[in-house]
């Protein structure tokens, strides 16, 4: 899989002691590092540089979901930012970054499933209850990183005592029939006047201690059309169908900078790549063999891990977060070396073939198993 919104694979290696994977370098770290320095720093994301930041997110969730996968812990720590890559644009304070979605650890590739895991603060309704899910279980998280790109706080509050009770208590508001999402206190929202000045290229403005914080109306339509019931919920597709990211859209098709480096990529330019090692006992092996999904060399395949359902085989680009994640999975999620083929009687549960008595003529092959035909020896 290659997409200039998703953090690609150069090469994956086997050790004895190690599973090494050779990943492309993003060089801003994390979404969450990047906020953290933002509002230390005073400062807020214009709603500018919150649009494009949404737009690609967005694109890089429609494209996983297009080929099948389920990323199911979609959050700023794993959300990672890569600078242009020509000078005049690293120097440029209007050039947006590149936004990567990694860490595939708990990828799944499903039309829907049920298994509970992820970050709780990221979680959709349905995920939390352990009900049924599908990708739209990611763009319910992406819409939660949006509120606090706009709004520079979650839409959740969290007490000390009694904190993840609360939190549970307030996600499975958000999927009752007919909850709207509230403004939170301090935030005003800011509606587009066909008269008003064009608005500033700059991708930060400074906080005014006590001002109320300005969100476009646009902009928060969208917030409310991702964080709401399952069957309210836009997909990721949709999403960028919504005219304030469609404004993001055209509007980084007109920077140059922007343009360029996103060529670069979609053209296989080499990106600087970075060497994770992962230790691991001995005898167990994870994603060596994903290089040949990316289109990256690979090693020799290794033994795959024991799983029923195969993971997306993607590298996980930053393994430590601030806010930790709970997997309440079992082994089906497991991620896989390789997806699935029919015929792959390891993992489909099939019964072991056993010996043909003699003098009993072959079975004919089975289509759906695409087994080899038998070949008949001459006499």
């Amino acid at each position: 899989m290659r997409h200039p919104n998703v953090l690609g694979l150069t090469h994956a290696a086997d050790t004895p002691a190690y599973v090494i994977i050779v990943t492309d370098f993003c060089d801003g770290g994390g979404l969450d590092d990047s906020l953290a320095r933002i509002k230390a720093a005073g400062q807020r994301l214009s709603d500018r540089a919150c649009r494009g930041i949404a737009a690609s997110l967005l694109r890089g969730l429609a494209y996983l979901h297009e080929k099948g996968v389920i990323h199911r812990d979609v959050k700023p720590a794993n959300v990672l930012v890569q600078s242009p890559s020509t000078p005049s644009a690293r120097g440029s304070a209007e050039a947006l970054p590149l936004i990567r979605i990694a860490d595939f650890g708990l990828a799944k590739f499903a039309d829907r499933t049920g298994t509970r895991c992820g970050t709780p603060l990221y979680m959709a309704p349905e995920l939390l209850a352990g009900l049924g899910y599908d990708s739209r279980a990611d763009t319910f998280a992406a819409g939660v990183i949006l509120h606090e790109l706009l709004t520079g706080q979650l839409p959740w509050t969290v007490p000390r005592r009694g904190g993840m009770a609360s939190l549970k208590e307030q996600i499975l508001a958000t999927g009752r029939p007919g909850f709207e999402l509230p403004l939170p206190a301090g935030v005003v929202l800011k509606p587009a006047s066909p008269g008003s000045a064009p608005p500033s290229t700059s991708l930060t403005h400074p906080l005014t201690p006590g001002a109320p914080v300005e969100v476009s109306e646009a902009g928060w339509s969208l917030v409310k059309q991702l964080v709401c019931p399952e069957s309210d919920r836009l997909t990721a597709a949709e999403a960028l169908l919504h005219p304030w990211i469609a404004a993001s859209v055209s509007g980084q098709a007109a920077s140059s900078a922007q343009a360029t480096h996103l060529q670069r990529l979609t053209a296989a330019a080499t990106v600087a790549p970075v060497v994770v090692g992962h230790a691991r006992p001995l005898g167990r092996s994870k994603d060596a063999a994903a290089g040949a999904v990316d289109g990256g060399p690979a090693a020799s395949p290794p033994t795959p891990l024991p799983s029923d359902e195969p993971g997306a085989g993607h590298p996980t680009g930053r393994r430590r977060s601030k806010r930790g994640r709970t997997d309440e999975g079992s082994a089906e999620d497991a991620p896989s070396v390789r997806p699935r083929r029919a015929h792959d009687t390891a993992n489909s549960g099939a019964a072991p073939s056993s010996p043909r008595p003699a003098g009993k003529p072959a079975a004919a092959p089975d289509q759906e198993s695409c087994a080899a035909p038998v070949r008949r020896q001459q006499r």
